[in-house]
């Protein structure tokens, strides 16, 4: 069984990405101008993966607390990344995972 085979096993495929071979962000709010970003997974012979996309709003886990006035948070850790890339090279057994943050210009999350 291989290590692609194992975490497909252990996370839900629920939040398996709906393209396997494209990263797309859009804006899903009215307040700002809609955009949509893409970008393309360049595949390699040999090497397999698989890309999941938490919602934030969908996904209950890893959620930290809010900051602000009067709040406990820490700064930077309100928010998930938008996808988690896992690949393995055949016959590697090392499983390489990617936190994969989409940015529409230079301002912060």
């Amino acid at each position: 069984m291989s290590n692609l085979d194992i975490i497909k096993d252990i996370l839900s495929e629920n939040y398996l990405a709906a393209d396997q071979d494209l990263l797309i962000e859009e804006n899903r709010t009215r307040k700002k101008k809609g955009f949509r970003m893409e970008y393309p997974i360049h595949k390699r012979a040999g090497i397999a993966h698989c890309l999941y996309r938490y919602e934030d709003d969908a996904f209950p886990f890893f959620k930290f607390p809010k900051t602000g006035k009067g709040q406990k948070g820490v700064k930077g850790l309100k928010k998930m990344c938008d996808y988690i890339l896992f690949a393995e090279e055949q016959g590697d057994d090392r499983l390489y995972i990617f936190l994969i943050e989409l940015k529409l210009g230079p301002t912060s999350a």
